[in-house]
């Protein structure tokens, strides 16, 4: 799990569906691991 500097906590799934968001696409998802 990761904080955010507003304290907000993320799951891995959380930052899976952000990078889904913010790609539109499977091909950029190595970006974030």
């Amino acid at each position: 799990m990761w904080k955010d500097e507003n304290g907000y906590v993320y799951t891995e799934d959380d930052l899976f569906n952000l990078a889904l968001e913010e790609c539109h696409s499977e091909e950029c998802l190595w970006i974030y691991w």
